[in-house]
Order: C-alpha cells, then structure tokens, then sequence
C-alpha cells in the first residue's frame, strides 16, 4: 500500500498508510468510545514517531481501521 502525507510544514511532514484517517486529536476520548459502541477496532497508527508527536505538533491523531468495511464507517463519522 501507499503512503500519504497528511500534513505538512517547515520541512516536516505527518506521513503514514494511505488508508489511515486523519482526525483532531481533541477527539481522541470520544472515537475510541464510538469504536467501542460500534465494534470497530481501530488504533493509533504506529508507523508515526508516537501518536503523541503527532497530536502535539500537528494537533491530530492518524488512526488505523484495518476492516475495509469499518474503516468506511469511520470515515463516515470522523473523516473529514
């Protein structure tokens, strides 16, 4: 799979799967409610240098829904 830059600024770049969603990480309490009311597994992407950088530095957490199907639904949901 590919990779997508999701954010970018001074020479830095928020890069991770293609496939990832993108949400603000003020939501981070409330998707992993959602998920859990949904049944949807879905987790912080790893490939990122920790999702903390990405939520402190870009204000964002790319998040991992492996189910094509679940991640549709999320996107539904949380995507922008």
């Amino acid at each position: 799979m590919g990779m997508k830059v999701f954010r970018e600024r001074n020479g830095m770049k928020l890069i991770s799967d293609e496939r990832d969603v993108e949400v603000p990480a003020k939501y981070r309490i409330k998707v992993k409610e959602w998920c859990n009311e949904n049944g949807i597994e879905a987790a912080l992407a790893s490939n990122i240098e920790g999702s903390t950088w990405a939520a402190s530095i870009w204000g964002v957490n790319i998040w991992r829904i492996k189910d094509t199907n679940d991640r549709a639904f999320f996107m539904l949901r949380w995507g922008a």
